[in-house]
């Protein structure tokens, strides 16, 4: 990994999905930030490792705006380290949160992003795709 990506800051997040941190890559000319969550497959039971890669196929399958960008996933050392675009902004709530007021126009947008998004994944994948987090 560190052939190809640095990392260039703090923890943003953990939860199930493991740990996610900005990183840059050094293939790319400008440096592009990406976002990258590390997997510690010792932890993942087979069903788990399982859902990894079906999780892993869906990232390549999919290709939206309203849908974070899948770069690259690599497997080092027992970690699985899934490369994405880095999303900016936050919480939507927290937003709200902070505006204390959120007009009607805004929040239709922001839903009107959020159904763009959900429509494409549930009739894109033969299956679709259940959204677990609408950011």
């Amino acid at each position: 990994m560190s052939e190809d990506y640095v990392v260039q800051g703090p923890l943003l997040g953990s939860g199930l999905n493991g740990e996610v941190q900005i990183a840059a890559s050094k293939q790319h000319p400008s440096g592009q930030e990406c976002a990258m969550t590390a997997f510690k497959l010792a932890r993942v039971a087979p069903d788990g490792r399982r859902m990894l890669v079906s999780e892993v196929e869906v990232f390549v399958s999919l290709g939206h705006p309203h849908v974070v960008r899948f770069y690259d996933v690599r497997e080092e050392l027992d970690i699985l380290y899934l490369i994405t675009g880095c999303i900016e902004g936050g919480e939507l709530m927290d937003r709200a949160i902070e505006l204390k007021t959120f007009k009607e126009h805004d929040a239709a947008h922001a839903v009107d992003q959020m159904l763009l998004a959900v429509t494409f994944t549930a009739t894109t994948w033969p299956l679709g795709i259940v959204c677990s987090n609408l950011s």
